[in-house]
């Protein structure tokens, strides 16, 4: 697919895209951990103990288990020294492979009409999963936690395709994988099961059998999730079953990636849920083999709004604008993505089913207009991306001053200046990151 000649000049400038990403961080991002990725220093210590084990691993960050991103980041960690450029780049990888395989899958299970609306399309998604609007998860290599979950939450979903227990043992590893890689995998879960319902040609009594095993994965999953589980945050930040607080902060949160807005973006995910509504309408009454083929691509769309909710749950006490952090885009891009499609889809049916010449050489230029639209918002946020690395070379400064009690100090690494003191002596000890 990567190669696809029809596709192929799509993949040129997504090719041309990433490498521009990739040089972006090498030349701009310090290589210095910052935020949560100092929470790796734990597991650093630990190991040149001989006294990592897995119950360390599975130590709750907020209220998340995290084994396989904290994994994943420690092998990198170790063979480059802490080198932040390389566990970014690899989480950056990691979404160019999600990318392609997301493009395949929905090419050959719409099998376009309309080329340019499917390649624009699929540009305006490659922005918004690499948009500079989350510039905190981009220049952070510790939330791979957000992109694993994300990546593994797709495949759990297209791994159901076709149903048999080969599909669905693939399916539920790559959904406990998002599971434990943050907690929005719990979502997860309950569309495998509705899935199955879904699309599978098989009998009753298969389709039982699959539901239990499903189920019966996912009560395994929660037990060994909650055996001894103590999470650091539970105390701290109310949870909100306001209704009230609820709805407002998860549409708020599912378009976080086109404004910074609350209300805005309200209204964006009720546009873009109209946009999903009619593109499924069409399917059902043009083509039901392509609605079948793209059952897994809308369920992950609504799986992000189960997420919505969840993070609302958690969060929503503390005001709507919280929805809109950076940090979330990642969570809220499979929602997105799938509004997204359906105006590809939409544009593919309604330009196919109209006799009229205007119609069909104009249809696509709303999804051109958004994507350009899109593209110059991208200018903001890398400024703000730009802001930020230039107080990361402050911090950089002083921490090699030994001015922990900086401000930038503060603000763009750790708050608590004794235990980053103690967390840089280990790097200084070890000759990790900025002493490698």
């Amino acid at each position: 697919m990567l190669l696809n000649s029809v596709l192929k000049n799509y993949t040129y400038i997504a090719l041309i895209s990433f490498i521009g990403l990739l040089l972006y961080v090498f030349a701009n991002v310090p290589n210095i951990p910052t935020a949560d990725e100092w929470d790796l220093s734990y597991f650093v210590e630990r190991f040149y103990e001989n006294k990592l084990t897995m119950s360390d691993l599975m130590i709750p960050h907020n209220e998340c288990r995290m084994p396989y991103p904290h994994i994943i980041n420690l092998i990198i960690l170790f063979i480059t020294r802490w080198h932040s450029f390389t566990l970014i780049s690899f989480n950056l990888v990691l979404l160019f492979v999600f990318y392609f395989t997301l493009r395949e899958y929905t090419y050959e299970s719409l099998k376009p009409k309309n080329i340019n609306s499917f390649g624009a399309g699929f540009l305006f998604i490659l922005l918004v999963i690499f948009s500079f609007k989350q510039y905190e998860n981009i220049v952070l290599s510790f939330d791979l936690n957000y992109y694993l979950s994300v990546i593994a939450g797709l495949f759990s979903f297209i791994s159901l395709k076709k149903i048999s227990w080969k599909s669905v043992i693939i399916s539920i590893v790559w959904a406990h994988i998002s599971m434990y890689s943050y907690a929005s995998g719990f979502a997860i879960w309950p569309f495998l099961i509705l899935l199955v319902w879904l699309i599978s040609d098989e009998n009753y009594k298969a389709k039982m059998y699959y539901s239990t095993m499903i189920m019966l994965f996912f009560m395994l999953n929660i037990g060994l999730y909650f055996y001894e589980y103590h999470p650091l945050s539970s105390k701290t930040i109310e949870k909100s079953v306001n209704p009230m607080e609820l709805v407002p902060y998860a549409f708020a949160f599912l378009s976080n990636n086109f404004t910074t807005s609350s209300n805005t973006a309200i209204l964006l995910s009720i546009l873009q849920l109209v946009s999903i509504g009619i593109s499924i309408g069409l399917l059902l009454k043009n083509n039901k083999a392509k609605l079948l083929n793209m059952a897994p691509i809308f369920l992950y769309g609504f799986w992000a709004m189960a997420v919505g909710f969840m993070v609302a749950h958690g969060r929503a006490s503390l005001g709507i604008t919280q929805a809109l952090s950076p940090r979330y885009c990642t969570l809220s891009f499979p929602f997105t993505i799938v509004s997204i499609l359906s105006l590809v889809i939409n544009i593919d049916n309604i330009g196919y089913l109209t006799s009229n010449k205007i119609i069909q050489k104009y249809i696509s230029v709303p999804l051109y207009m958004f994507l350009v639209l899109f593209g110059m918002y991208q200018v903001k946020f890398i400024s703000l991306a730009n802001q930020r690395n230039s107080k990361l070379e402050d911090a950089l400064a002083c921490i090699k001053a030994s001015n922990f009690e900086s401000p930038v100090v503060k603000e763009m690494l750790y708050p608590n200046s004794e235990l980053l003191r103690q967390k840089v002596e280990l790097m200084k000890k070890y000759h990790l990151s900025m002493y490698r």
